[in-house]
Parts: structure tokens; C-alpha cells; sequence
């Protein structure tokens, strides 16, 4: 039934609106359900916890397989690290370990990157920049070498690195990139002559240190001096080009 426009009449028919109470024409009707509801905002807080804690146990095994496989390779060598033999060392079913990692490839990518993540969140860290931060890269990338010496010795020392592609080499692509970006505040900020080019300062830095990195991946060089031989060849660019 339509409503006529205009009057009083009081035996005009109330016509109620979808949604509204049929007495109470302004108050809208809540829905019996929703999340307004107490036993219902239980039970969607129930459900957020235990997602959150199937979460935080996902993440928990993942980080255990990676540990199992840091572990197998940095003791026994990438040529020891199989599915079989890292569910035994990680204590996880193999599985388990497609499900949350994924193949050999895989496992050993995620080592390289936890790596990485670490490199990028130390140089988040940094407050310096131009050349102290330059050197505070250097330092952090000794720091990562020197930590995760046996890993990093095992996966270079096979080829495992080289023959997964360029990605896995990202922690030296990183340095590099981060290089060039404090060489070329270091130009802004007039500590290195503005004819300087950041990209060949970085490049040179790092090939000054190849020859000592590539000495320790074959063992034949002493661990001891890769830091001081890495600090070296940032400080004869700054001593080239201030």
C-alpha cells in the first residue's frame, strides 16, 4: 500500500519500512546474529587465537627445518643435505618440510635469504651515511661472513650457489648496492671529489676484497684477515678518491 503524501489523517494505514521494527518505525531491528552478539564475538575470538597459534607453530618447524638444514650443511656439507637426512636432523616428517619450505632448491634459498635479511636489516639500523656508513657496510658483511662462515664456506666451496642462479648471490648484489648508495652520499656531502662515480668507487671495493673472499671460500687463505682485508679495500677507495 502506498503512503499519500500530505494530511493527518489518523486512519491512514502505517506503512513500516524494510528493516524497521513494525512499533518502532525509527529504531532499526539488529540482526540476531553478527558480531555483536557476545557468543558469537567469542567464538570469532576463539578462532582468530587458535589461527594465531597454528601461525606461530608454522613459522616455529620452519624455522627448525632451516636450522636442521644449517646444521646438516655447515657439519656434513651441501652433498649430506637430503630430504631424508634433513627430516632426521630437524626432527620433522619430509612432508612437513615440502609443505613449509619446499624442495633442496628451495631449503637452500632460504638460508642465502635469511642471510640477506639479516644484511638488509643491520643497514636499516645504520644512522651514519657518506663514508662511515660505507665502512659500517664492509663491517656488516664481515660480521654475516665470519658468523655463518661454515655455511657460506660449504655453499661456495660446492658450486651450490653458482649453479642455483643469481639469486642465491643476492647478499653480494646487496652489498654492492648499498656501496654505491653511501659512495654517492659521500659525493653529495663533498667527503669524495664530485667527479667521482659511486658505481665505480662500490665496484672497486668490491674487487679489491674478491681476492681474499675467494681464498677463504677455498680454504687456502686465514679466516682471521678476511675483515681486516675487507676493511682495507674500502679505506685505499676513500684514500683514492677523497
Amino acid at each position: 500500500m502506498r503512503r499519500r503524501s500530505g494530511g493527518t489523517d489518523p486512519d491512514r494505514p502505517v506503512v513500516r519500512e524494510r528493516g524497521l521494527h513494525p512499533y518502532r518505525a525509527s529504531r532499526p531491528v539488529r540482526a540476531p546474529g553478527g558480531t555483536g552478539n557476545p557468543a558469537n564475538l567469542a567464538r570469532v575470538q576463539y578462532s582468530e587465537r587458535v589461527q594465531d597459534l597454528r601461525n606461530a607453530n608454522k613459522r616455529r618447524r620452519r624455522q627448525q627445518i632451516l636450522q636442521g638444514a644449517h646444521d646438516l650443511i655447515a657439519r656434513d656439507g651441501v652433498g649430506a643435505l637430503t630430504m631424508r637426512s634433513l627430516a632426521e636432523e630437524s626432527g620433522v616428517s619430509v612432508p612437513t618440510i615440502y609443505a613449509l619450505v619446499g624442495g633442496r632448491h628451495d631449503v637452500i634459498s632460504a638460508l642465502i635469504d635469511s642471510g640477506v635479511h639479516r644484511f638488509d636489516a643491520g643497514v636499516d639500523a645504520l644512522g651514519s651515511r657518506g663514508l662511515f656508513r660505507a665502512t659500517a657496510i664492509v663491517e656488516l658483511f664481515a660480521d654475516i661472513l665470519e658468523d655463518e662462515r661454515a655455511l657460506l664456506h660449504a655453499l661456495l666451496g660446492s658450486g651450490a650457489l653458482v649453479s642455483s642462479g643469481s639469486e642465491p648471490l643476492l647478499l653480494f648484489h646487496r652489498r654492492q648496492v648499498e656501496l654505491e648508495r653511501a659512495f654517492r652520499e659521500a659525493v653529495e656531502d663533498g667527503e669524495l671529489r664530485a667527479e667521482v662515480d659511486p658505481v665505480f668507487a662500490a665496484t672497486t671495493t668490491v674487487r679489491l676484497g674478491m681476492g681474499v673472499l675467494i681464498d677463504w671460500v677455498v680454504g687456502s687463505g686465514d679466516p682471521a684477515e678476511l675483515r681486516t682485508e675487507l676493511l682495507r679495500s674500502v679505506s685505499v677507495v676513500i684514500a683514492a678518491f677523497a
